[in-house]
């Protein structure tokens, strides 16, 4: 099941200041914008920077861009891995084998351990000489990625 959400936004940095001057807090914020224009991303503002009459030292705030409209899609993957925890043998199993997907397995200080191609919806990746411990699994499948923590007993 492939389902696309698309939510538009105006995004900005804002700063805030004490009644000395002194800025105090700086934080990126998002709200939600009523437009049913779907916005290309070409067509994205430049970050700018806006001055407001008060000013910063009169405990004014201002932000670097209030007018960006940001596109997310979401595109959920099928990809499960199991049995996790495990004792040496994981399956992984991906949506469809018509698309090239391929895995690599990295340990807790990210050093390449395992890497291989999937050619089947379901692949077994055998564990079992490899220390207890975590392990990261990162599958591919297309131009997408999921990750995964995988302990091993």
């Amino acid at each position: 099941m492939q389902e696309d959400i698309v939510a538009q936004e105006t995004c900005g940095i804002f700063y805030e200041y004490n009644t000395a001057g002194h800025r105090i807090k700086r934080h990126y914020d998002c709200q939600p914008v009523p437009n049913d224009d779907n916005v290309p991303m070409e067509d994205w503002e430049d970050w700018q920077v806006l001055n407001f009459p008060d000013g910063p030292s009169e405990g004014g705030k201002f932000a670097d861009n209030q007018d960006s409209t940001i596109q997310v899609s979401f595109q959920p993957l099928d990809i499960t891995v199991s049995p996790n925890p495990t004792a040496g043998n994981i399956n992984i199993s991906v949506p469809s084998s018509d698309i090239i997907s391929h895995y690599h397995l990295k340990d807790a200080t990210g050093k390449s351990i395992l890497k291989g191609n999937i050619f089947s919806r379901s692949h077994h990746l055998n564990l079992s000489d490899l220390p207890a411990g975590i392990y990261f699994l990162i599958v591919y499948h297309g131009n997408l990625k999921e990750g995964f923590k995988i302990v091993k007993h």
